[in-house]
């Protein structure tokens, strides 16, 4: 891929991004594509003799373990786009694989990391004395992207943009494949409920989030909500998570004795055996309310000053 001088053309916003960091990006996107297609081929060579566990794929115990579950999580384990309203992914299950097919997910994995230190290299590239933006502004942005879908810093969007690969999914582009120890005895999902972030923040902050909306009632009300709190009053910001997935499992050690550990779980898990362990699955039990819990510990109000945007305030002491 040729990359043009106009990279290093300011925009209106002042980022001049050199090419030689557009180049990395869209080689590392190359490589990890590549090491996709052939972590496909080397699982659809396994099928017949290592077996798949598909808890949400159809509805029977048939359709769990049927060769078209094969295929629902190949399509899942190289999947690196955004997804269409269209599109199902179904992210959790159990791939039993051969020591070939294994090489090539850890080869996935290592292309994955390479392509996120070249997403990396811009944002510290924003740090430098001669970018014309705030380098904590870049800096929060970039980091916003792995939790806010499409949220990008303006020269990251601009240079996936010049490489041609705007409808990456980050988040996906950066979510390592699980390969389990061998030897897996059992492996069984779990939840982890009350999954929630809560970060200081300022009335000012708050207002700048305000005036990127859509002029309108909605806007208008949020202003005059904050208008409620002194301009240095602190206040807190609440973002209700999912429900995160995580699995317990065990497995033979070295020294043949049986181990234990945990993890959390972002997709299809790598057995590295013939046969399936023995596994158990648990649907998601559901949101569960914490406001009550947080305003306790935190000493905030239990009712948001915008709930659109998770604000509160903090208890006045007395």
């Amino acid at each position: 891929m040729q990359i043009s001088d106009e990279s290093m053309k300011p925009t209106q916003d002042g980022i001049a991004i050199p090419s030689h960091f557009i180049l990395e990006l869209y080689e590392g996107y190359q490589d990890m594509a590549q090491a996709c297609l052939n972590v496909k081929e080397a699982i659809n060579q396994d099928e017949g003799e290592y077996p798949i566990f598909m808890p949400t794929y159809g509805d029977s115990d048939t359709d769990h373990y049927s060769n078209a579950a094969r295929v629902a999580a190949v399509e899942s384990i190289t999947q690196l786009f955004y997804q269409t309203e269209s599109d199902v992914f179904h992210r959790e299950g159990i791939l039993c694989a051969s020591p070939k097919t294994v090489a090539k997910i850890k080869h996935l994995n290592d292309t994955k990391s390479q392509f996120k230190a070249a997403v990396l290299a811009i944002r510290n590239y924003g740090k430098g004395e001669d970018v014309n933006f705030p380098a904590s502004r870049f800096t929060s942005e970039i980091n916003n992207q792995i939790t806010k879908k499409g949220v990008r810093c303006k020269a990251l969007t601009k240079a996936m943009g010049t490489a041609g690969i705007s409808a990456l999914d980050l988040k996906r582009c950066y979510s390592e494949i699980r390969v389990l120890p061998p030897a897996l005895q059992a492996f069984s999902w779990t939840w982890a409920t009350t999954h929630s972030r809560a970060q200081r923040t300022t009335v000012a902050e708050v207002m700048t989030e305000i005036e990127a909306i859509e002029d309108g009632p909605k806007k208008d009300s949020m202003i005059a909500a904050l208008a409620q709190c002194n301009s240095i009053e602190p206040l807190v910001s609440k973002v209700r998570l999912p429900n995160q997935l995580r699995a317990n499992y065990s497995y033979l050690s070295t020294d043949e004795k049986v181990a234990r550990k945990s993890c959390t779980i972002s997709g299809v898990v790598i057995a590295q055996q013939k046969h399936l362990p023995r596994h158990h699955w648990r649907k998601n039990p559901g949101q569960v309310d914490d406001s009550q819990r947080l305003a306790r510990e935190s000493g905030i109000y239990s009712d948001p000053i915008i709930k659109a945007l998770g604000i509160y305030r903090y208890v006045a002491k007395q």
